[in-house]
């Protein structure tokens, strides 16, 4: 550490002076003081506010209760039933608690895929560039993977032509599977 450097850690953390001050008594850059305190700084955290209560609090049981059985209810909607019940508040902040309060959307998929043993599986190229050392050609990867138990087969290779994709699936593939037909190559 520089005697500049400490220098300035030293008006900033000892004597508590600000960038401002360092810059000025030190006749340099308040940026170069900035960059100098910000290497040596650990990461600030910011202390949280405590929570305050909310005028919502005495309604989130019936807010839960309503959007469970209307998830899609707006705030406005959910406004104009919680004025009889004495709330008093504005919309932005009902906004934020339904967020927060409404039940997340049950995902289902839209397509779920069910296989027996050895009856499909996925086969792809992965390039590697010119990863040989001295070696001026591109290498690929030969990459298959069965569908039922995740088995997965790989091997390098030197080219993508037919050659090398029929003797790598052949080398990986179960023996009752049989290459399919050749409808592209990529080179």
């Amino acid at each position: 550490m520089s005697e500049r450097t400490a220098e300035v850690l030293r008006l900033a953390y000892v004597e508590g002076l600000g960038v401002r001050a360092i810059a000025r008594r030190l006749s340099m850059a308040r940026k170069t003081v900035r960059k100098l305190l910000g290497q040596r700084l650990p990461e600030r955290k910011e202390l949280a506010a405590p929570a305050r209560p909310s005028m919502l609090d005495r309604f989130a049981p019936q807010i839960k209760a309503w959007l469970k059985d209307a998830p899609d209810l707006s705030a406005p909607a959910m406004l104009e039933r919680l004025r009889p019940l004495g709330y008093g508040g504005g919309v932005s902040v009902l906004r934020e608690r339904m967020r927060a309060l409404r039940p997340p959307p049950e995902r289902e998929a839209f397509l779920s895929l069910d296989f027996r043993p050895a009856e499909a599986m996925q086969i792809d190229w992965a390039d590697f560039g010119f990863a040989l050392p001295g070696c001026p050609r591109r290498v690929s990867a030969f990459v298959m993977a069965l569908c039922y138990s995740r088995y997965l087969y790989l091997e390098f290779v030197l080219s993508q032509s037919m050659g090398s994709f029929c003797a790598a699936w052949s080398a990986g593939s179960p023996s009752s599977a049989a290459p399919p037909p050749p409808r592209s190559t990529t080179t």
